[in-house]
């Protein structure tokens, strides 16, 4: 579900959400190798784990760049009603591409996507010039000076364009010696250059606040007006309002989960949190609270007929206040229920978990553990601006 603030109106996509769990991947050899480092195995050097690591954050930041790509410009290409950015308008089509389509062999999203693919597959974009030209055909946005002003807004730095792009051009040349040289110091009679778990920790987190800008000055991609599990070009998607919502949890109202749901709405009601829906194929939404001078997702809710249940954007707020974001993990992990049914890592408080609705309805006073975790995120009304919801 979305985790931007409101102003930008950004939603987390497919392709970012696939990107923080290959990033998670990278911190899990971290992970490991701070393990074996405390055990002080000495059968191979520990550090390998570190490189590996480097490696696997940069090719998950080139492979969110290319599905980044290929979803915005298959987007572009099937919805006729949308202003196209200048370069997409640009791309050159092969006749067998319309030929294909006009006798009715594939359909535009098949032949599309897979001439797409063939012309940008393997291409790398992991320098910045790279990512640029790339993004640039989907989106009119000077990237790099946009990126820099919300990684400041963001941060609080002073980034300039220069040095955010010269930051990424280094992490991916260390990157290249880790691949390509295996990490030797030629100039240094060969020895293997250093590296520990803190500077790459810091590496991935960064390569992940990058994303996170680089998606916001973005913008929301183009919604496609078909279905990926549908061969008709025509089926649309829409997203769930409010009512819709309302009307969902009024259906398993009976329900102790049920319950649950409406005491939720009702507290995102009594903050005049921001609604947005979803476009999943059941009713979904994410609410957005007041915090820190903009909205932030706080929660989200899946009113599944079989498994309802709600999502926290710890992640959402560990950008902003880590001290904050731990502080909401000690206190959703203070319920025993909950704290058997979540994530075993330091890692949670940069992740989404999804908690059954059932458990909350299930278990005593877990609705009230959930709602002290979001309060603690949340300013007083009073504080908040009136936008209307």
């Amino acid at each position: 579900m979305a985790d931007f603030d409101e102003n930008r109106s950004t939603r987390a996509t497919a392709a970012f959400i696939e990107l923080r769990s290959n990033l998670d991947y990278a911190r899990d050899l971290i992970r490991g190798g701070r393990y074996l480092e405390r055990l002080k195995v000495g059968a191979f050097d520990v550090a390998d784990l570190y490189r590996a690591a480097w490696v696997q954050a940069v090719s998950a930041l080139d492979h969110w760049v290319h599905r980044e790509l290929y979803d915005r410009a298959l987007a572009f290409a099937l919805d006729a009603s949308v202003e196209r950015p200048d370069r997409f308008l640009k791309i050159q089509v092969p006749m067998s591409l319309l030929e294909d389509v006009h006798h009715h062999s594939k359909t535009i999203r098949e032949a599309f996507r897979t001439h797409f693919r063939s012309q940008y597959g393997h291409l790398s974009f992991q320098a910045p010039d790279k990512i640029k030209q790339a993004l640039a055909v989907v989106s009119n946005v000077s990237l790099w000076p946009s990126v820099a002003k919300e990684l400041n807004s963001t941060t609080g730095e002073s980034l300039t364009s220069e040095q955010v792009q010269t930051r990424l051009s280094e992490i991916v040349k260390r990157r290249n010696q880790i691949a390509h040289e295996a990490d030797r110091d030629l100039g240094n009679r060969g020895t293997r250059r250093l590296i520990s778990d803190g500077e790459t920790t810091v590496t991935i987190d960064w390569l992940e606040l990058i994303a996170t800008a680089i998606l916001a000055v973005l913008g929301e991609p183009p919604v496609s007006d078909v279905d990926e599990s549908s061969p008709q070009d025509t089926q649309s998607r829409r997203k769930w309002t409010r009512q819709d919502v309302d009307d969902a949890v009024s259906r398993i109202g009976d329900s102790r989960a049920g319950e649950v749901l409406a005491r939720l709405l009702s507290h995102a009601d009594l903050h005049k949190a921001l609604f947005r829906g979803g476009v999943g194929p059941e009713p979904s939404a994410g609410f957005y609270y007041w915090f820190q001078g903009n909205r932030r997702s706080l929660w989200s809710l899946y009113v599944t007929a079989d498994r309802p249940s709600i999502t926290l954007s710890f992640g959402s707020i560990w950008p902003r206040d880590e001290r904050l974001a731990h502080r909401m993990v000690v206190e959703i992990r203070s319920h025993p229920a909950l704290d058997a049914t979540l994530l075993q890592d330091d890692a949670l408080v940069r992740k989404y978990p999804t908690i059954d609705l059932t458990l909350l309805a299930e278990s005593p006073d877990a609705v009230d553990t959930v709602i002290r975790t979001l309060d603690l995120a949340i300013r007083p009304v009073s504080q908040a601006p009136d936008i209307a919801q």
